[in-house]
């Protein structure tokens, strides 16, 4: 994303300073001379560092460099997979998300980073010095993020009477 003009929006990252520092993963836009491409990578020594694609369409996604485009991630943390869902969405902004249904790219196993502090989310544009503000623009509008129930969290509490410990669970919905 470094080399170019690109955006990101990093998901999650391990270090704030999200060019040049800090692993984590993010959902890149690449403009090409015409049309623009979306991938899901994870990235060591920030964005500028090693990429590594997790999900991207076949082929550029937009038909255009002034598309919108509604981008969905969804990340299962019981088996690891990420998916990466698309909608190009033309010349005007959507924020209906529920019909972000047309997953790209592969389902992909991916832990690398899930079991770290990733304690930062943002934005990243990578432009040249010299652009105007008409032809260096990024725009992040409209974002969501769920987090699906239930969870199971176990934890162990002492027996105070007794000098033993039991283990309790509680399921969140």
């Amino acid at each position: 994303a470094a080399s170019g003009y690109a955006s990101a929006v990093v998901l999650a990252s391990t270090n704030s300073a999200l060019h040049n520092t800090g692993n984590g993963y993010a959902v890149i836009e690449i403009k090409g001379t015409t049309t623009n491409t979306i991938k899901l990578v994870k990235y060591t020594n920030g964005l500028a560092g090693t990429q590594t694609v997790l999900a991207a369409p076949t082929s550029d996604y937009l038909s255009t460099n002034t598309n919108w485009a509604s981008v969905k991630v969804v990340y299962n943390p019981t088996n690891h997979q990420w998916k990466l869902y698309l909608r190009s969405d033309g010349t005007t902004a959507n924020s209906d998300f529920s019909s972000v249904t047309t997953q790209v790219g592969t389902t992909i196993a991916d832990s690398s980073y899930t079991k770290v502090a990733c304690s930062t989310f943002g934005f990243f544009f990578n432009h040249s010095a010299s652009a105007t503000p008409t032809s260096s623009t990024a725009l992040f509008d409209n974002f969501n993020v769920t987090v699906s129930p239930p969870y199971t969290y176990q934890w162990t509490i002492p027996n105070l009477w007794s000098g033993s410990s039991s283990t309790s669970s509680i399921n969140i919905t």
